[in-house]
């Protein structure tokens, strides 16, 4: 039998995202409605502690290990995901600093793609109008999208996919502490 992901577009920074391929910077938006309601889609880029989670994506391959990271701690790694990709120079044009922090995921590779953008009430409007500006569309991947997804991460051994496993294609190996 098929697998119902067989038809769905590879994830790629391109296509799935809207921008041309280099690094950007995603936003997971949960109800992507909000972005397209002027009056509330500054909700998208706030956090009560102005500590709002971004990660870099530099290709298609950094793409696939944030979508997986991201599902890893939902019920299905085929649950669709909804970004704002946010360009490095919209980020720095509006004073937003990102320190890289480690992302929740057991993937290594994930975890170093993931930073805490610094977004207060000052440089949020900055960046939302530079955003509104450029007419940004979210991506999406979708539930298809994911599974692909999710089927080339558990051929990789990818820690997050993988249930006990020894080591994943991006180098690295399980180490049982003592």
């Amino acid at each position: 039998m098929a697998s119902p992901s067989n038809g769905a577009e590879p994830l790629t920074i391109r296509g799935t995202l809207g921008v041309a391929s280099g690094s950007v910077f995603v936003r997971r938006v949960t109800r992507p409605a909000i972005w397209h309601d002027a009056t509330r889609a500054s909700e998208c880029l706030y956090e009560p502690d102005g500590r709002v989670s971004v990660w870099r994506v530099g290709n298609d391959q950094d793409l696939r290990r944030v979508v997986i990271a991201i599902n890893e701690s939902r019920e299905s790694f085929r649950e669709r995901i909804d970004f704002l990709p946010i360009l490095p120079e919209e980020l720095a044009a509006a004073s937003v600093v990102c320190i890289q922090t480690r992302g929740e995921t057991k993937c290594p590779a994930a975890a170093q793609l993931h930073y805490d953008a610094q977004i207060g009430d000052g440089n949020r409007k900055r960046l939302l109008e530079t955003l509104l500006a450029a007419r940004r569309q979210l991506g999406r991947c979708t539930s298809g999208q994911m599974g692909k997804a999710a089927e080339q991460s558990e051929q990789d051994g990818c820690f997050a996919v993988v249930e006990n496993p020894v080591s994943c294609n991006c180098g690295e190996t399980f180490e049982a502490s003592c």
